[in-house]
């Protein structure tokens, strides 16, 4: 049998064909099925029934049962039609009836929980053997549309009886009922099989995974060089600030340290008093003390020490007080030097700014679908892995020196950055480049 082809006819010819092929005056029944027909298509051929792509479902509709195929010249005609819904996957979860994304069963299309899904994890109902290493080593319930409804009806069911008194209200939890709060839209099946998050969105979500990785991975070198005090211009200034600092603590704690050596010794000689001469400090049967010279004058003496462990107290309370006051100041520092960006975070906010990519001030500062399209471009990727390429700054060194028998300090030069993180980098770009082509592509209706 020849194999068809699509028609190709203009609007007045396509109203024509139908309005021949269907000599009724009357407009046929609509036999309208429940929007959840999951149902594969099944193809007739005709040589008397012609779809206009535009109208396709008012046609489907109209049309009648074509007669039997014809070994002429046919057309393929559909008798049944699979509908599938995309969005966002919030929208999609309030469609499907559930809290949102946010949920302990997070999930649009199966049942698995956040504490099933290591952070970071990929997972995915069927997970095909070959990426087992990179995912979630298990297979997860699908969710259905009539599973759903039917722990919606519990959940509305639980939330009456709490409104009546005979359930408590800190029982009625989402995440009791699968997360499905709300009817949803459609019946029938597994619910992967029908709505399904829209390239878009799916590419909004992996390239502000991407960008939050090149950016960490910016940080987390500038963060190399912050702890290792290297030479940068920008960082300097604020290495004396703390250094500074960092002495004066040093000072305080030996202080403190001293003070609470003088108050043990104080201590000491308290309790060797009481030992030695505990029967001055007893009065005797009538209740009277040795008020003899002696007696005296070792009770003076203890209530001198009291005083003395006094005076040190207040010394030492002092001494954390400005102990404290200077921690707060190094931490102070060490926030401004966090905030300040190092070499490698520059060169990342440089090349956005240069290539004028913006984070949203939604979707967790998502880029807009042309921006991550831009982010993936060939020459691109290249300009991304160089903001990786190593650099040498001095860092200071101590090493212990056995002619002077103590620390000595030296400057050398070390190297922050590696050529494997541009490789990696280049490769994770490259991937999701072809992915993108791949899910995006344009394909015939």
């Amino acid at each position: 049998m020849p194999q068809s082809s699509p028609p190709s006819l203009t609007n007045d010819e396509n109203q024509s064909s139908l309005k021949t092929n269907h000599p009724s005056s009357k407009p046929s029944e609509v036999q309208s099925k429940p929007p959840t027909c999951l149902e594969t298509p099944q193809r007739h051929h005709s040589n008397s029934c012609r779809l206009q792509p535009r109208n396709l479902l008012s046609q489907l509709n109209s049309t009648k049962e074509p007669p039997s195929p014809q070994k002429s010249d046919c057309n393929l005609f559909y008798t049944a039609c699979c509908l599938t819904t995309g969005g966002d996957w919030e929208g999609l979860a309030k469609f499907v009836g559930l809290s949102g994304p946010n949920g302990k069963f997070f999930c649009n299309h199966c049942l698995a929980t956040l504490d099933q899904v290591p952070k970071g994890m990929p997972h995915a109902a069927h997970i095909l053997p070959k990426y087992n290493q990179y995912a979630q080593e298990c297979e997860y319930t699908l969710r259905t549309f009539d599973g759903c409804k039917e722990k919606s009806t519990e959940y509305e069911a639980a939330l009456e009886a709490a409104e009546t008194g005979s359930r408590t209200k800190s029982s009625v939890k989402a995440m009791n009922f699968e997360n499905c709060v709300n009817s949803p839209l459609l019946t029938g099946g597994n619910v992967i099989d029908t709505v399904s998050t829209t390239p878009l969105h799916i590419s909004l979500g992996l390239g502000l995974h991407i960008l939050n990785i090149i950016e960490g991975e910016a940080i987390k070198l500038d963060k190399e060089i912050k702890d290792s005090e290297g030479h940068y211009d920008a960082f300097n200034v604020v290495y004396e600030r703390k250094k500074e600092i960092l002495l004066g603590c040093q000072e305080q704690k030996l202080k403190i340290e001293e003070v609470e050596e003088e108050i043990n010794q104080v201590n000491e000689r308290k309790r060797n008093i009481i030992k030695e001469r505990a029967i001055f400090f007893k009065p005797d049967k009538k209740g009277r003390l040795n008020n003899s010279d002696i007696a005296v004058g070792v009770r003076e003496r203890f209530a001198q020490l009291g005083k003395e462990k006094d005076a040190l107290l207040k010394e030492k309370e002092k001494l954390e007080k400005s102990l404290k006051a200077q921690e707060n100041k190094l931490s102070k520092v060490l926030a401004e030097l966090d905030n300040i960006k190092g070499p490698f975070k520059t060169r990342v906010d440089d090349l956005l700014d240069s290539m004028k990519l913006k984070r949203a001030a939604y979707h967790s500062g998502a880029l807009i679908g042309p921006d991550v399209k831009k982010l993936i471009e060939n020459t691109n990727i290249l300009k991304f892995s160089k903001v990786f390429e190593p650099i040498e700054l001095k860092v200071h060194k101590h090493l212990y020196s056995k002619s002077i028998r103590a620390e000595e300090e030296f400057e050398v030069l070390h190297r922050f950055g590696s050529e494997q993180l541009q490789v990696k980098l280049v490769a994770l770009l490259k991937k999701f480049s072809q992915c993108y082509k791949l899910y995006t592509a344009n394909r015939p209706f």
